[in-house]
């Protein structure tokens, strides 16, 4: 014997002070913003914290040691200096070598 049963859910809704897009939210959430809205504003922010890149000089590279297979295109290290006269060494960081770590 196979019953037929109706499942309903309530879920809240709010509108983005800044896109206007209906978001979802909890039920005592305070959020007013979507998460879109939070990406761009922060990168935005991250932009303008990095600008002081923008300019630098190249003043060491490093490729990375694969043996015989060292290629060119397969960078370990870079070390620039900024306009404002810090030395930045970016590496290769994280699992799988997917991130870039810095060090002042």
């Amino acid at each position: 014997m196979i019953i037929e049963k109706e499942r309903k859910s309530v879920y809240y809704v709010t509108i983005c002070d800044t896109c206007g897009k209906e978001i979802e939210v909890n039920k005592d959430s305070d959020t007013t913003t979507c998460y879109d809205c939070i990406c761009k504003k922060a990168m935005v922010k991250a932009k303008i914290s990095l600008s002081f890149l923008i300019g630098a000089k190249i003043i060491n590279v490093e490729p990375c040691d694969n043996g015989c297979c060292t290629e060119a295109e397969e960078l370990d290290k870079i070390e620039v200096e900024t306009n404002i006269g810090n030395r930045i060494t970016f590496t290769v960081g994280g699992w799988g070598e997917h991130y870039i770590e810095w060090d002042e």
